[in-house]
């Protein structure tokens, strides 16, 4: 066994000089895994170091209570003695070989063998000692790294029997507020805090005690020096200092618990927010999501399952703007928070104007390690901006025209004492006709406000056969030579806004003021998608550009791209704000405007689904 150890077992031989001492002295020098060791007189006794004692009685006499000492000095570590004692002779001899007696032979004396013994029965006498030996020394050893360990460990660590702390390593002494953790020893262990988180400690302790241990942590409220915290605490029983103990592990969770707190606020706020919120992973290949609000597939149309693991990018669509987009990708390359306003694309392919924020995320290094992104549906916002910027731009531009007009007439009148009556017919006319416009123009205004104005309103059941209907009919009233071709069912109720069949009015009214013009009107239930209906308007005169469709259908019109006047902004307008759809078909010829509709319940009596005139 002593060959197993890093060094040789040291035998201190305590036995006097002759035929025994020599005989002991050769045989551990010959056997492997010992070293013999002496000392030249009692004050050695306390320096040398060694893991068993050989002694015979005269030695014993002589060396027993320093023996006693280094005994008592090694504890808790096995310090055994074997006393050797000639065979054959009588132990109650006063020669000073008998066995010694009293309490000191008993406290240091672990077993005796009679000389001369056979070396393979002493090798096994000296083995049973230093086993022990050997086992006290690992056993120590362990307590030591055990105590070191507890000392060290960031957790709190109490040790409490009968209720009161026995031990507490210096993390225990910074959670209850002392200078030194020695000082909470001998204290009371519901003592160290207030109110009622004592008595529940209290309990805790005694359900450690009568049961052994706790299976999981328990979350307690404590008040420590009047600061309130939240810790856990588990326990166990162990042996302390050869006594049973409850070991006591203190977490303090105060911060960790408020950080849960508010990042449960913040997911709850962030699942109720109106506007959508994303998480992108920046550390990952093309900063996929891996989270999205139910605001954002709201707005988006998109479920989770479609969103997660995905860059951001599939809500980008044909009209949506490149340099906002590289704006974006050069933000997030640099790791920099970006604002813009990108035309994106829902599921089912409508466009909606989105204001997107990017901000990035860093951890406590400064690592970028996500992105949070913000969107909020501007859409009606645009729209609004799109409208104002059409009715400045007919108004500012029109109106200026016309009013030149009116006062260069007015000048050729006023330019002489005495005017041609001619030319003041000339002059007259072309003012009369100069406010013929104007009033148009304010007319234009009048439906932009209805139009407007309707949008605040829910969209009612309407026979759309019907408004159309009325429209042609007034149109052709005030122009005869026009041809409008029509394609009506008796009745076709729909979801539709009252000021959809103004706006109707305005564009038929648009196709008929052009030279020959012609038009076909149609309306058919269900094509295209079941449940709606598809209205086409047919431009058989070239009454509108296919220049002045791609602006209106693309939604934006710049100071360069623009129709003249507002009457397929008015028709579109009012189609969406009912919940329908607008489509222009530009690529064939004549070019056409579809419109689809919500197809309503035909059971809707007739007198709450027909407009008796197109313009109220």
């Amino acid at each position: 066994m002593g060959g197993k150890r890093s060094r040789p077992d040291r035998v201190l031989l305590l036995v006097t000089g002759g035929r025994d001492r020599e005989l002991l002295g050769t045989w551990l020098a010959d056997e492997p895994g010992y070293e013999a060791v002496g000392i030249d007189g009692p004050d050695d006794l306390a320096d040398v170091e060694y893991d068993l004692c050989l002694v015979d009685a005269r030695s014993f006499d002589r060396y027993g209570e320093r023996l006693l000492a280094r005994r008592e000095s090694a504890a808790p570590c096995y310090l055994p003695a074997l006393l050797v004692v000639p065979g054959g002779r009588d132990e109650r001899e006063g020669d000073g070989r008998a066995v010694p007696a009293g309490e000191t032979a008993r406290a240091v004396l672990d077993d005796v063998v009679e000389l001369p013994v056979g070396k393979a029965t002493l090798r096994r006498r000296l083995e049973n000692l230093l086993r022990g030996r050997h086992a006290s020394l690992e056993l120590t050893a362990r307590e030591e790294q055990y105590r070191e360990l507890l000392r060290l460990t960031p957790e709190t660590i109490l040790l409490v029997r009968e209720g009161t702390i026995v031990y507490a390593n210096r993390a225990a002494a910074a959670l209850f507020g002392v200078d030194d953790a020695a000082g909470l020893s001998g204290r009371a262990i519901t003592g160290l805090v207030e109110g009622t988180g004592a008595a529940r400690l209290g309990q805790v302790v005694g359900a450690v005690e009568r049961e052994g241990e706790l299976d999981e942590f328990v979350e307690l409220d404590l008040a420590v020096d009047g600061t309130e915290r939240t810790v856990e605490l588990a326990g166990v029983t162990v042996t302390y200092e050869g006594e049973p103990a409850t070991q006591l592990v203190v977490r303090d969770v105060t911060e960790e618990r408020r950080r849960s707190e508010r990042l449960t606020l913040y997911a709850r706020a962030m699942e109720a927010a109106a506007q959508g919120v994303t998480i992108a992973d920046a550390r990952r290949d093309d900063e996929p999501l891996v989270y999205a609000n139910p605001a954002f597939e709201r707005i988006t149309g998109y479920d989770a399952a479609e969103i997660l693991g995905r860059n951001c990018r599939f809500l980008q669509g044909e009209g949506t703007d490149p340099e906002a987009v590289a704006e974006v990708r050069e933000a997030i390359e640099e790791r920099r928070p970006v604002s813009v306003e990108l035309r994106n694309y829902r599921a089912d392919g409508t466009p909606f104007w989105n204001r997107l924020d990017v901000i990035p995320v860093r951890n406590d290094a400064g690592e970028v390690t996500h992105f949070l992104g913000l969107q909020r549906d501007v859409t009606r916002r645009r729209e609004r901006e799109q409208r104002v910027a059409v009715l400045d731009r007919v108004l500012r531009h029109n109106l200026r025209n016309q009013l030149n007009v009116v006062r260069g007439q007015a000048d050729r009148i006023l330019a002489g004492d005495e005017v041609d009556p001619g030319t003041a017919r000339t002059a007259a006319s072309g003012i009369l006709r100069a406010t013929d416009e104007l009033l148009d123009i304010a007319d234009q205004a009048r439906r932009f406000r209805e139009v407007v104005a309707g949008e605040r309103r829910e969209p009612g059941v309407r026979d759309v056969a019907g408004v159309l209907a009325a429209a042609v009919a007034e149109v052709g009233a005030e122009y005869p030579d026009a041809t409008v071709d029509v394609d009506l069912p008796d009745r076709v109720p729909v979801y539709a806004h009252d000021v959809v069949g103004m706006a109707f009015l305005g564009v038929v009214e648009m196709l008929a003021e052009a030279t020959d013009g012609a038009a076909d009107v149609a309306v058919r239930a269900g094509e295209l998608r079941p449940g709606t209906v598809t209205v086409e308007v047919v431009d058989r005169a070239s009454g509108f550009s296919a220049a002045d469709l791609g602006v209106v259908a693309e939604g934006v019109e710049t100071p360069v791209a623009h129709p003249q006047g507002v009457e397929l902004w008015l028709l579109r307008w009012s189609v969406e704000h009912s919940g329908g759809e607008f489509d222009v078909d530009t690529g064939g010829d004549p070019p056409r405007i579809r419109l689809r509709f919500r197809r309503a319940d035909d059971r809707v009596e007739r007198g709450e689904s027909t407009e008796a005139s197109a313009g109220d």
